[in-house]
């Protein structure tokens, strides 16, 4: 019964992991392309998901006794559903690992797409002639 829960649970996180990848590389096209509906619309998808994940471990039904000796849980599984969990565990961290290079990409990206706004705020407030322009053509 705990194998079945437990290779359940980690179905669930392999499940939001590939979502938030996926979400991911898509943030990345959006911020590529200054798409800023896009951008907004991945967020707040990525923001859903990071919720479930937080409440995901509540949900199952395992003690916390029985989350501390995760090790003695893998190592009393039958030995086929020993390899499934431990199969799905590396896939689990590589797609762990993935996001995490995809969130140092995208993090570059937005910085750098915040230094390039600052520098035109800054140079707009130097140039008051150009601001006042601006300002009197939006209305």
């Amino acid at each position: 019964m705990v194998g079945k829960s437990l290779l359940s649970l980690i179905d669930a996180y392999i499940e939001a992991y590939e979502a938030l990848v996926k979400l991911s590389k898509e943030m990345y096209i959006s911020l590529v392309n200054r798409d800023l509906s896009s951008l907004l619309k991945i967020t707040n998808c990525q923001s859903e998901i990071l919720s479930r994940l937080f409440m995901l471990g509540d949900s199952e039904s395992f003690e916390l006794e029985e989350l501390k000796s995760f090790d003695s849980i893998i190592s009393s599984l039958p030995l086929e559903e020993r390899t499934k969990v431990e199969e799905k565990l590396r896939y689990l961290g590589e797609l762990v690992v993935e996001l995490k290079e995809l969130v140092k990409i995208n993090t570059r990206l937005l910085e750098g797409s915040i230094e390039l706004l600052n520098k035109y705020m800054d140079f707009l407030r130097n140039n008051s002639y150009l601001n006042s322009g601006l300002l009197e053509e939006r209305g």
